[in-house]
């Protein structure tokens, strides 16, 4: 009877605690993975503690709530977010996306990463990373958030992450308001999809589940708001 749900290592764990704790702009990525770890609640429990907005990859689900004031959408918003914050990303941490080199500081400056993944033969593929976990990612989460608050104090956490979230909040909030505009004066024949996601958000209960078949077409899905649940 093997255990499935693997721990990551507890000293690269406070290895990788470190290093975030030392982030002046650190930037996470979700993948399917974390849906798939039943992680989304510890995820957003990590980035909360420390203020880490999130962007999503492609994914079967919304593996992060897109509502949550930490929420930036895609990649495409993440140069708003250093424009308002004035702050290059410094860290990149990716938790059961894809590998990918990446792209958010300023022109001439090393990213680091951490990748976290269940899967080890993924991780470093495309991308050196200087701190590698590998174990169930809600695990990992619940494992990270122990060391950080064992470095850190409350007060000490809470500096941390106001201004982040904040920041990230504001944008969040302006992004959501966007697209529920453009849906509103979206006009045409046949139905343009802004204005159909608007018209049924107007319709839908809260707790609507919706099941989508769409492909690749997350931008339309992803007007919907969706919890961590």
């Amino acid at each position: 009877n093997v255990p499935m749900e693997i721990r990551p290592d507890i000293s690269e764990v406070e290895r990788a605690a470190k290093i975030i704790l030392s982030a002046k702009s650190p930037l996470m990525k979700v993948g399917p993975e974390v849906s798939q770890c039943d992680a989304r609640a510890s995820v957003v429990e990590l980035c909360e503690l420390v203020g880490i907005p999130v962007i999503q990859h492609r994914s079967f689900y919304c593996d992060f709530p897109n509502t949550h004031d930490l929420w930036l959408g895609e990649d495409q918003t993440v140069p708003s977010y250093v424009r308002a914050y004035n702050q290059p990303i410094d860290l990149y941490l990716n938790f059961g996306a894809r590998t990918e080199p990446g792209g958010y500081g300023r022109r001439g400056t090393a990213i680091r990463e951490i990748h976290a993944s269940v899967d080890q033969n993924t991780i470093g593929r495309n991308s050196p990373s200087v701190s590698n976990l590998v174990g169930n990612l809600n695990e990992v989460a619940k494992d990270l958030i122990d060391a950080i608050k064992g470095m850190a104090s409350a007060s000490q956490l809470k500096k941390l992450s106001e201004e982040r979230r904040r920041i990230a909040g504001g944008l969040t909030q302006s992004f959501i308001e966007a697209r529920l505009e453009a849906g509103r004066l979206s006009k045409g024949s046949p139905v343009p999809w802004q204005r159909l996601v608007y018209e049924l958000r107007q319709q839908m209960e809260p707790d609507a589940v919706i099941v989508e078949e769409q492909g690749t077409e997350y931008k339309s899905i992803g007007n919907f708001p969706f919890a961590d649940d």
